[in-house]
């Protein structure tokens, strides 16, 4: 009962009182004196704040982004919209928000939506392949405005801590059941994500409340699958390492037989052409630019009288 409507019941038996009073029949001296009639003023004015108190007892104001659940002696009514609503003067009004509301389970302390702040949130998983770890994760979610009443009578006002939470955690604990550890970590993330949301709606849904979207903001595997998980990831590098010297090797060695192949085909192609004429005229010619040169000097060649080098050239 509010306020206005004790003072609406108070300014009521006020009015019956006075208006009681005033109608009695007075003797002769409280007469000439008007008792009579200022009682019967007083009673109107009672009756006056009688009625304004009790409309301002039927207004009810919701707030934007909120709806009211009006409750007449333990019965909730169909909710009421956000702006100023008429209702029953003996209705009390609960107020719940439909704003998007975030909650978040977290292994960071003091950042989880648990009641103790200082203690560890997360979803502690455990996988097909027997790896443990922990899921931080967030829930967007809002209360259906249509469904409020039944959400009211069903869960009251904590129904986060009674179907949000469990919910979620239960349906966390159970994707990641059915998935090797490393992968729901890594590539079959978005995946597990797909899932757990689907369970959350799935549960959700059926009890009048929306989820929105799901963050699984941080996947931390236990510390035994962290160091198995970077020593195959060193192996793995290692031996794709390995293959890319293995690669590097076996190139160099081609380019190195290609060159040799290209070597030998030039030596015959000089050989074949290494006649004793070519070889004369080369010789003639560095004579000339010998001679021609301004810092000759006299040379003494081995020669015979036609001009033919004195060494014997290798028969092909």
């Amino acid at each position: 009962m509010t306020f206005r409507l004790l003072l609406a019941i108070l300014f009521f038996i006020t009015f019956i009182v006075l208006f009681f009073v005033g109608t009695q029949h007075f003797s002769s001296d409280y007469k000439s004196e008007g008792y009579d009639v200022h009682f019967r003023r007083y009673s109107l004015v009672a009756l006056g704040l009688f009625v304004f108190f009790l409309l301002l007892a039927c207004i009810r104001v919701v707030s934007p982004g909120e709806v009211g659940i009006p409750v007449v002696l333990g019965d909730a009514k169909p909710p009421i919209q956000s702006g100023v609503n008429f209702t029953n003067p003996f209705a009390s009004v609960k107020k719940f928000s439909i704003r998007t509301e975030e909650y978040t389970m977290s292994r960071t302390k003091g950042e989880g939506k648990d009641d103790k702040k200082d203690v560890d949130d997360s979803v502690e998983v455990l996988g097909k392949d027997g790896a443990t770890g922990h899921v931080d994760a967030t829930l967007l979610h809002r209360l259906n405005k249509s469904d409020a009443s039944r959400v009211y009578k069903e869960l009251g006002v904590d129904y986060v801590n009674k179907i949000i939470r469990p919910t979620s955690r239960a349906c966390i604990r159970g994707s990641f059941a059915g998935t090797d550890m490393v992968d729901a970590a890594t590539t079959k993330r978005a995946e597990v994500a797909d899932v757990i949301m689907n369970c959350i709606r799935n549960g959700l849904e059926p009890r009048g409340l929306v989820l929105e979207s799901l963050q699984l903001r941080d996947v931390t595997l236990s510390e035994t699958v962290q160091n198995a998980i970077n020593s195959k990831v060193e192996a793995q590098q290692r031996a794709a390492q390995q293959a890319f010297e293995l690669d590097k090797t076996k190139q160099q060695a081609q380019i190195r037989v290609v060159e040799a192949q290209g070597l030998a085909e030039s030596q015959k192609v000089i050989q074949s052409t290494l006649t004793p004429a070519y070889l004369q005229y080369e010789y003639i010619k560095a004579l000339q630019a010998t001679i021609n040169s301004p810092n000759h000097s006299t040379l003494v060649l081995p020669f015979d009288s036609k001009l033919t080098p004195q060494y014997v050239l290798p028969q092909p």
